[in-house]
């Protein structure tokens, strides 16, 4: 996926972000998750991984993680979870 000498967390969240935005979720999901194993607990990262997993339709695993970032006053973690509670 990456060079052995760019592996870093930033990096492969960066990497998530751009499969994301092709609409290549499983690929997103990945590299998020490993950013996640290295590390990089940023509410941003969390709420990227969260946001593929419900592409991914595996809510069960995406939920936690929105929360997480939502408790750590993401913005966009908190609209989301707002949301699904107006349509609950």
């Amino acid at each position: 996926m990456l060079l052995a000498d760019s592996e870093t967390a930033e990096n492969y969240y960066q990497l998530g972000l751009c499969y994301f935005h092709l609409d290549r979720f499983p690929e997103a999901e990945r590299a998020l998750a490993r950013a996640v194993e290295m590390g990089n607990q940023r509410p941003e990262v969390l709420y990227s991984l969260g946001a593929s997993r419900l592409r991914l339709n595996r809510g069960d695993q995406a939920w936690d993680l929105i929360r997480r970032a939502a408790a750590a006053r993401y913005p966009l973690a908190q609209q989301l979870l707002r949301s699904r509670s107006k349509h609950r």
